[in-house]
């Protein structure tokens, strides 16, 4: 971390390098979360869990992930109250693919899975409501064009659903943050006519879309304090 003019660096782990990750936060106390996929939590069927509180030692915890993919993608977020959620890719034994969403709850790490129809491709992007529930925007081939589906997957007490948000021809990469409304907020590019960024916001009957033309890959949604969209992006 940066302390007054200068990085301070330090060691939070020596065995093993992190295959996928690590995946960092800190909440409002400044308690600092870490999640990876180790060499050793491969051999395991484990993601490893550190964390430190201002002034503390770095502790350690694993996540018990059994249908995780050899290198699976992985993202983190807090929830409203500090905690750690994640999610990342997998598979059955039967190989039908699967996300992995973990969180914490009084007796420890706790994951389970959703089925989807296709492999996730490239980043996951995950977020919570208001009330601490997990969104998550991934996206797959249609399997039958070259064309892609844009997906949000979300968990109620009656279980996970996915819903279909865009049919584009090479989805390049997606962000997704939720406001102080609960609404959600998404913006992704693509590969239509050659490049375009679309933002989608929630309203309260269906999405508004909104698209700029011109070279956007890699990117990344925050909202402000008032709500209003910030996405930044490359554009070569």
């Amino acid at each position: 971390g940066r302390a007054g003019a200068a990085w301070q660096v330090e060691t939070v782990a020596r065995a093993g390098g992190a295959l996928v990750g690590p995946a960092i936060a800190i909440d409002a106390a400044g308690t600092t979360p870490i999640v990876a996929y180790t060499e050793a939590g491969r051999q395991r069927k484990e993601l490893t869990a550190y964390s430190r509180t201002p002034g503390g030692q770095w502790q350690t915890a694993t996540i018990y992930v059994p249908w995780i993919g050899t290198y699976p993608v992985l993202a983190l977020a807090l929830d409203g109250d500090g905690r750690p959620h994640v999610v990342a890719t997998g598979s059955t034994a039967e190989q039908r693919p699967l996300l992995i969403y973990a969180y914490t709850s009084p007796s420890g790490w706790v994951s389970e899975m959703t089925g989807v129809d296709r492999d996730p491709l490239l980043r996951l992007s995950l977020a919570l409501d208001s009330a601490n529930r997990p969104l998550i925007l991934y996206h797959t081939d249609d399997g039958e064009s070259q064309d892609d589906i844009l997906w949000l997957a979300r968990r109620d007490p009656s279980g996970w659903s996915h819903q279909s948000l865009a049919h584009s021809p090479f989805i390049v990469d997606k962000s997704l943050a939720v406001d102080s409304a609960g609404k959600i907020h998404i913006v992704f590019s693509d590969l239509q006519a050659n490049t375009r960024l679309v933002y989608l916001r929630q309203l309260g009957n269906g999405w508004q879309t909104l698209v700029e033309f011109g070279s956007s890959y890699a990117l990344s949604l925050a909202l402000d304090a008032a709500d209003r969209p910030h996405v930044a992006y490359t554009n070569a």
